[in-house]
C-alpha cells in the first residue's frame, strides 16, 4: 500500500478539504486488518477515499455513501477507475440511512463526521447499530487541540457558525463512547494534519487558499485532526 499512487488526486477536483487519503492512510496503520468485508465510506465525497478502500482493504464491497456528491457521479467515476465491480455508490443522509442493523463489518468516515456526528446519543442511535458485532468504525475529523479553543475570535471569523463543530479529543471519545456498553474507543491526533493541510493548499482550490490565510495567522496552533478506532464487542 503506498499512497504515492495515488497522488493524481491530489487536486481540486478530487480533494474537498484536507487531504483525505493521507488521513485514511493513517488511520490504517494500526487498523488495516480490520477493514474487511461489507465498509460503509460514511461521506465519501468525490470516491476517492471509497477507491482506495476498495483496492487497498480486504474490504469485500464498499458502500460509497454521501449527501452531498450525487451517487450517479460517483458512480461514472467507479466506472472511470475499473471499480465498479466493488464500489457502490449511494445517496443518503446519515441520520436515515437505508441499511440493515449490523449489515457492516466496517465503517470509516474521513473528514466528514463532525458535521453530523456531534449529538447526544448520535453515535449510539445512528452507526453502532449498523455494525456487525467484532466490526470497526475509523473516524478523521478536524478539531481543536484543547476544548474551548472553537471559541476563539479568530476561529469564529473562519467558521462562523460552523465552530460548533469542532472539538478536542478527549471531548469526541466521551461524546461517542461515555455510557456505551460493548464499544471500546481509542483515540489519538494525527501526525500527518501538517502534511493533509499543505496538500489542500497546494491544489490552488479557492477555500484551500482562504483556509491557508486563516492558518497562516494563527489556527495552526488551535487545530488538530482527531483520529478514532472504536471496536465492537463480538
Amino acid at each position: 500500500m503506498s499512497i504515492n499512487n495515488y497522488k493524481q488526486f491530489f487536486t481540486k477536483e478530487h480533494l474537498m478539504g484536507p487531504n483525505s487519503l493521507k488521513l485514511l492512510d493513517e488511520l490504517l496503520v494500526n487498523a488495516l486488518e480490520a477493514v474487511a468485508g461489507y465498509t460503509m465510506d460514511l461521506g465519501c465525497g468525490t470516491g476517492i477515499t471509497s477507491l482506495f478502500l476498495a483496492r487497498e482493504t480486504k474490504a469485500e464491497k464498499v458502500f460509497a455513501v454521501d449527501l452531498w456528491v450525487s451517487a450517479a457521479d460517483n458512480w461514472r467515476r467507479a466506472q472511470a477507475w475499473n471499480a465498479q465491480d466493488k464500489l457502490i455508490p449511494i445517496h443518503a443522509d446519515a441520520n436515515d440511512m437505508p441499511f440493515a442493523e449490523g449489515f457492516f463489518q466496517s465503517i470509516v468516515g474521513v473528514d466528514t463526521y463532525h458535521y453530523f456526528g456531534g449529538k447526544p446519543g448520535f453515535f449510539a442511535e445512528k452507526i453502532l447499530p449498523l455494525l456487525a458485532p467484532g466490526g470497526t468504525v475509523l473516524l478523521a475529523m478536524p478539531g481543536v487541540k484543547e476544548e474551548g479553543a472553537q471559541y476563539s475570535p479568530l476561529m469564529r471569523e473562519w467558521a462562523g457558525e460552523e465552530v460548533e463543530m469542532f472539538h478536542s479529543l478527549p471531548w469526541w471519545k466521551e461524546t461517542i463512547g461515555g455510557n456505551v456498553e460493548g464499544i471500546s474507543v481509542r483515540g489519538y491526533e494525527s501526525a500527518r494534519y501538517s502534511e493533509a493541510w499543505q496538500d489542500w493548499f497546494a491544489s490552488g482550490h479557492e477555500y484551500g487558499l482562504r483556509d491557508k490565510a486563516f492558518m497562516d495567522r494563527g489556527l495552526w496552533d488551535t487545530l488538530n485532526f482527531v483520529m478514532l478506532e472504536i471496536h465492537k464487542e463480538g
